[in-house]
């Protein structure tokens, strides 16, 4: 599973950055394409510890996610909402 190709995720030492998300319970290494890119409430809804925190998008949120395990950056840009970004580790937000 090409889990790191670069083009639609990386890691640094504290995050992963993913289309999507992650599907619980499941080692990185073992994670599914389609999860990868697609899996939305069975991720999002969570608490789980996935040995790194979790930067994604895929789900329009009105507002970014922030959660111990998680942030959601996705906040609509496609819909005529908000681009969003995050600076790490400092957690600051920027919307144009």
């Amino acid at each position: 599973m090409p889990l790191l190709d670069g083009r639609h995720r990386s890691m640094t030492r504290r995050a992963l950055r993913l289309d999507c998300g992650l599907r619980p319970g499941v080692p990185l290494e073992s994670q599914e394409t389609e999860d990868l890119l697609w899996i939305r409430d069975r991720f999002i809804h969570t608490k789980y510890d996935f040995g790194k925190r979790v930067i994604f998008g895929h789900t329009p949120l009105a507002e970014p996610l922030v959660e111990s395990n998680k942030i959601g950056i996705d906040t609509g840009a496609v819909y005529g909402n908000s681009l969003t970004c995050v600076q790490l580790p400092e957690l600051n937000f920027f919307a144009v």
